[in-house]
C-alpha cells in the first residue's frame, strides 16, 4: 500500500469498525456501567495448521498535551510502555512522542515529522526503535534523542518492528511479507523469514523471547516461529483481514482479532488449541492484563474487560468515547494508557 494512503486507509477502517454495529441490537451485560454488548456462541474454527520445518501509581492522571499538528489528525496509532513503567512511547504521524508516566508531560519527540506506526523499547529502556515514512527502521537514544542506527531493506519498506525481551534480536516486518532479524544492535543481519505474503503488521516476541509471532494486516495470515532459528512452528487459520495479535504476559496464550475486528480468539501456545472465542463486539484494540487472566478490549461499546479463559464479560472500565484509538497496559498492571485520534493520552486505574 502506498504510504501516503496509509493514514486515510487506517482511519477509514476505524470508522467502519465504529459504525459497523450501529444497526444491530445487543443484549445488556452485567457491569457497573450501562453498556450494551453481546457474546454469541461461536462455531470452533479449525485448529492452526501444523507445518513442519521448511510495576507508586497515581490515582488519576491529567490528559496529555496535544501532539504537534503539522499532519492532522494526530492519531496515536500505537502505545508501548518502557519495562520500568516510567515512560510511554506513542506512534503518531509526527514521530514517536515520549511521555512521562506520572505527569503525562511530553518528554520529547523523536524523529519529528516522520510518519510512524510501530515502535519498541529496548528491554533496558535506553533505546527505542521505530518504523518511519522513509521505509526504514531507526534506532534512537531515549535520553538524548540521537539517531544511533538506520536499517534499510533494499527490496521493500518496513511496516513493523519489535525487540526481543532477552535483548538478543531486533526484527522488522516488511511490506512484501518478510521478517528481517538482526542482532539487538542492528549491526548484523541474522536471517530472513518468508511466509506472510504482504504487509507484516503487527508482530511480537513471546515474553521469554523464544518465539516470534507475526501477522499480515491485509491478508489475515498469522504465523508463529522459533525466534532463534526462524523455523515455522505453526500457521493459524487464514482470515480475510487481521486486526491484532498479542501474547499473554505468562507466554501461554495468544489472542488475535480479525474479520475486521468482530471476532477475538484466544489460543493455547503449546497445543495450538482454540480456548475461547468472543463475538458480537467491534474490537479496535486489545491487550492482556498483567496477570494474563483477562483481556481488555477497546471497542464500540467502550473499554471492556473479559475473562480470557471463558470469554465471559467482567466489567466496563470506561464508557464509549469516539476518539479512543489505541491502548496499552503498564508493566505493573495498574494502569491502562489510552491513545486518541487527537494525540492525547488518558490513564485509567486498573487496580480499583
Amino acid at each position: 500500500m502506498n504510504r501516503s494512503l496509509r493514514l486515510p486507509f487506517m482511519l477509514f477502517i476505524y470508522i467502519v469498525v465504529l459504525l459497523g454495529c450501529e444497526f444491530s441490537a445487543s443484549p445488556a451485560i452485567p457491569t457497573a456501567a450501562p453498556v450494551a454488548i453481546s457474546t454469541t456462541p461461536a462455531s470452533t474454527p479449525s485448529a492452526p495448521v501444523v507445518i513442519p520445518t521448511s510495576t507508586s501509581t497515581p490515582t488519576s492522571a491529567p490528559s496529555a498535551t496535544p501532539l504537534p499538528s503539522a499532519t492532522p489528525p494526530n492519531v496515536i496509532f500505537n502505545l508501548v510502555w518502557s519495562n520500568d513503567g516510567n515512560r510511554i512511547a506513542a506512534s503518531t504521524p509526527n514521530g514517536i512522542v515520549l511521555f512521562d508516566r506520572a505527569t503525562l508531560a511530553r518528554i520529547r519527540t523523536i524523529d519529528e515529522g516522520e510518519y510512524t506506526e510501530s515502535a519498541a523499547f529496548s528491554p533496558d529502556g535506553t533505546r527505542v526503535a521505530c518504523t518511519c515514512d522513509e521505509g526504514l527502521i531507526k534506532i534512537w537514544d531515549v535520553q538524548t534523542g540521537q539517531l544511533l542506527k538506520s536499517l534499510k531493506d533494499d527490496e521493500s519498506f518496513f511496516t513493523s518492528v519489535a525487540i526481543n525481551p532477552n535483548s538478543t534480536q531486533l526484527v522488522g516486518g516488511t511490506r512484501n511479507g518478510r521478517l528481517k532479524v538482526w542482532d539487538a544492535s542492528g549491526e548484523r543481519l541474522l536471517f530472513t523469514v518468508d511466509g506472510l505474503g504482504i504487509e507484516v503488521s503487527p508482530l511480537a516476541f513471546s515474553p521469554d523471547g523464544r518465539r516470534l509471532l507475526a501477522a499480515s494486516s491485509l491478508t489475515g495470515n498469522v504465523r508463529l516461529w522459533e525466534a532463534a532459528t526462524g523455523k515455522l512452528i505453526y500457521a493459524f487459520p487464514d482470515y480475510s483481514m487481521g486486526f491484532g495479535i498479542e501474547f499473554s504476559p505468562d507466554g501461554t496464550r495468544i489472542a488475535q482479532s480479525h474479520q475486521p475486528g468482530i471476532v477475538l480468539e484466544v489460543w493455547d501456545v503449546n497445543s495450538a488449541k482454540l480456548l475461547t472465542t468472543i463475538r458480537g463486539i467491534e474490537v479496535i484494540r486489545f491487550a492482556f492484563s498483567a496477570d494474563s487472566r483477562t483481556l481488555i478490549c477497546l471497542c464500540r461499546e467502550g473499554i471492556l474487560q473479559w475473562d480470557a479463559s471463558t470469554g465471559k464479560p467482567l466489567r466496563t472500565l470506561s464508557s464509549y468515547e469516539r476518539e479512543f484509538f489505541s491502548l496499552a497496559v503498564s508493566p505493573d498492571g495498574k494502569l491502562l494508557a489510552v491513545g486518541t485520534i487527537f494525540g492525547t493520552i488518558k490513564l485509567l486505574n486498573l487496580s480499583e
